[in-house]
């Protein structure tokens, strides 16, 4: 298990190294991906618990947050699965209100199938 957890934070890393955008993933950033990490079941068709590694392809039109949030989903089953969901989050700072515009499109991460 910590073999797993060790990998898994060494592919963080170098993701993060390598990924260039043009927004910097900030902790507002971060709290939208922590918030939209367990609604994406619904999407993958996954039960079961899902962490967030990366966030990237950051695009931020007003109030309109489009990503990729890169995942690690252990299902019911105990197997750990990567998925990737394009999404966009609509966030009101002001009122913290957050809601998804579209529908986001998730499926295997394209490095761990």
């Amino acid at each position: 298990m910590f073999k797993f957890v060790a990998i898994c934070l060494s592919v963080l890393v170098a993701v993060q190294a390598l990924s260039l955008t043009k927004f910097a993933i900030t902790d507002d950033v971060q709290a939208l991906a922590r918030w939209a990490a367990p609604q994406m079941a619904q999407y993958t068709q996954i039960e079961g618990q899902y962490t967030v590694l990366t966030v990237r392809n950051l695009q931020v039109s007003n109030s309109d947050y489009h990503f990729t949030l890169d995942l690690l989903v252990q299902d019911l089953d105990y197997k750990y699965l990567f998925r990737s969901c394009d999404l966009t989050i609509n966030y009101q700072r002001s009122t913290n209100v957050k809601q998804f515009v579209g529908t986001p499109v998730c499926g295997p991460h394209s490095n761990y199938p």
